[in-house]
C-alpha cells in the first residue's frame, strides 16, 4: 500500500453481496415473479438481447423500499468510518442504475453512483477499466466480495474483501497479501439448516400412517421403504419451503416473525437458496426413482407441482388456499400407501382431508388474528377481519366431520374384525374433538403463531394426546 492519505483516496463499494446481503438481480426477479409470474417469464425471454437489457427491463418492473433491504453492518460501519475522514465514497454496481441510485439516495453515504444501464454491464474487467479511467490506478480502495471483483482489486490501492468464500480467500491471499478482510464471524451452517425448516419434517411422518393402521403389513422391510419415502418427501418439502421464501421475500420482511427467516433476513444468499432448492428437488426425485416404486414417484411429482403452484399463485386465493393445504397433507398419506402398496379406504381419505382442511383453516385464522392484533392488513392474504367467524366455523365443522367419519369407520365390520377391542378406539373421538376445538379457541385468542402443526410440536398437551391415541391403537389391536 502506498502512503497516500485516505482523504485523497476514493472508497468504491460494490452493492450485491457486499453492501447488501442479496444480489439485486435475483431480488428484483423474485419480487416481480411473486406478483406477476407471467411477466417474469416474459422478462427471462429478454435475455436473448443480453444481460444488460434484461436487468434494465427487470428494474423497470420492480418497485421496492430500500429501507427493507438487508444491509451488511460491517460494510456500513467501514463506509461511515471512511466518511468521518472527509474522504469520498462511491457506490459502483453491476445492478441497474434505477435500483442502485434509489439505494444510494436512501443511505445518503455516497458522493457518486455508477451502475449498469441498458447497454453496459458494469462488472468485472469493464468495472475495473471504468474505475481506473475515472479515479486513476491505485487511487481508490475497493470493497467487494466475489471472484468477478479480482480485476477491480488489481487496479485498486487497497483490496477490501467482505466475507470471502474458501476459493476467493485462497486466491486473494496470494494476489493481495495486504488485503483487508471484513468477516461476519457468526455461524453460517445453522442458517441453512434453519432455512430448510426441519421441524416441519414431522408432517411427513403421515407417510407411516397407512402402514400403522393397515390390517396386514408385509414385514419390517416396508418400514425401511417408508423411511426412504420420508427422506425423499422431507427433501422435496424443504425445497418447497425455500421456493416459498423466495416468492414471499418482500412480504416476509414486513412480518414481525417471518422477517427472521434466513432468506428474508439476508443470512442465506438468494442464489444459494435457488441452487439448494434445485439440489434438494433432484435428490428427492433420484431417491424416489431408484426406490423402484412408480406410484410413490408419481405422488412425489404431484406434490412438488401442487406445492409450487400453491406458493406461486393459489396461496392468495380465497378458500382455494386452504383446500390446497388440505390436499398437500393428504398427499403424504397417499405417498405412504403407494410406498407400502396398500389400498386406502375411503374412510381414511375422507378423515385426512377434513382434518387437514380444519388445520389449514386454523392456520389462516391464527394469521388473521395476529395481523389484526398488530393493526396490520393480512399480508398477501385474501382474508379480512370480518372473515374470522366464518373461518372458525369452517375449521370446527371440518374437524367435526373428520371425527364423524372416524366414528362411522369404527362401526364398520372390517374395522371390527381388524381390531379385536374396537370399542377402545371410540375414546379417540372425544380426544380429537377436544384437540381441534382447543386449537380453534387458541387461534382465536392469538395464542397460535402460524402453523398449528408447529404449535403442536411445542405443546405438551398435544404430545400427551398423541401418546394416548397411540396407546389406544395398540390396546385395540393387540390386547
Amino acid at each position: 500500500m502506498n502512503n497516500q492519505k485516505n482523504s485523497e483516496i476514493t472508497l468504491v463499494v460494490d452493492l450485491d453481496g457486499t453492501l447488501i446481503q442479496h444480489d439485486m438481480l435475483f431480488e428484483s426477479f423474485w419480487s416481480v415473479a411473486s406478483k406477476n409470474p407471467f411477466l417474469a417469464f416474459r422478462l427471462i425471454l429478454g435475455l436473448r438481447y443480453g444481460v444488460s437489457y434484461f436487468k434494465e427491463r427487470l428494474a423497470q418492473s420492480y418497485t421496492f423500499d430500500p429501507a427493507k433491504l438487508s444491509y451488511n453492518q460491517l460494510v456500513l460501519e467501514k463506509i461511515k468510518e471512511w466518511r468521518k475522514k472527509n474522504a469520498r465514497a462511491v457506490l459502483a454496481s453491476a445492478s441497474s442504475d434505477r435500483i442502485v441510485t434509489a439505494i444510494a439516495r436512501y443511505l445518503g453515504l455516497f458522493d457518486e453512483v455508477h451502475a449498469s444501464d441498458q447497454t453496459r454491464n458494469l462488472k468485472g474487467k469493464l468495472k475495473a477499466s471504468f474505475l481506473e479511467e475515472r479515479y486513476g490506478a491505485q487511487n481508490f480502495d475497493y470493497i467487494g466480495n466475489s471472484l468477478s471483483d479480482i480485476p477491480v482489486w488489481e487496479q485498486a490501492r487497497q483490496a477490501i474483501i467482505y466475507n470471502p468464500g474458501l476459493l476467493l480467500r485462497k486466491k486473494t491471499a496470494k494476489l493481495y497479501p495486504e488485503a483487508e478482510y471484513l468477516v461476519d464471524s457468526t455461524a453460517k451452517f445453522f442458517r441453512y439448516i434453519k432455512a430448510l425448516r426441519p421441524t416441519h419434517w414431522l408432517k411427513n411422518s403421515l407417510i407411516f400412517l397407512p402402514a400403522i393402521i393397515a390390517i396386514e403389513v408385509n414385514g419390517p422391510i416396508i418400514y425401511l421403504q417408508l423411511f426412504y419415502a420420508f427422506i425423499a418427501f422431507s427433501l422435496i418439502a424443504s425445497s418447497g419451503y425455500l421456493l416459498n421464501d423466495l416468492f414471499d421475500l418482500e412480504s416476509d420482511r414486513s412480518h414481525h416473525r417471518r422477517k427472521f427467516r434466513p432468506i428474508a433476513a439476508g443470512e442465506v444468499p438468494l442464489v444459494q437458496a435457488m441452487i439448494l432448492a434445485m439440489v434438494l428437488t433432484m435428490s428427492a426425485f433420484i431417491l424416489a426413482f431408484f426406490s423402484g416404486n412408480i406410484g410413490f414417484l408419481i405422488v412425489l411429482i404431484t406434490y412438488f407441482i401442487l406445492s409450487t403452484t400453491y406458493s406461486l399463485y393459489f396461496k392468495n386465493k380465497l378458500l382455494v388456499d386452504v383446500f390446497f393445504l388440505g390436499t398437500l397433507y393428504t398427499l403424504r398419506i397417499l405417498a405412504g400407501a403407494a410406498t407400502a402398496e396398500l389400498t386406502l379406504t375411503v374412510w381414511l381419505l375422507a378423515f385426512s382431508f377434513f382434518i387437514f382442511l380444519s388445520l389449514a383453516t386454523i392456520k389462516r385464522l391464527s394469521e388473521l388474528v395476529d395481523n389484526i392484533a398488530r393493526n396490520k392488513e393480512a399480508l398477501r392474504r385474501p382474508y379480512q377481519a370480518n372473515d374470522i367467524p366464518i373461518l372458525k366455523i369452517i375449521s370446527l365443522v371440518s374437524g367435526y366431520i373428520a371425527i364423524l367419519v372416524l366414528a362411522l369407520h369404527i362401526a364398520t365390520e372390517p374395522f371390527q374384525q381388524a381390531y379385536p377391542k374396537a370399542f377402545i378406539v371410540w375414546a379417540a373421538c372425544p380426544i380429537i374433538l377436544y384437540w381441534v376445538t382447543r386449537l380453534v379457541f387458541l387461534a382465536d385468542r392469538g395464542q397460535i403463531e402460524g402453523d398449528p402443526f408447529v404449535f403442536a410440536i411445542r405443546d405438551n398437551l398435544s404430545y400427551a394426546m398423541l401418546v394416548t391415541l397411540i396407546l389406544l391403537h395398540i390396546a385395540a389391536k393387540y390386547l
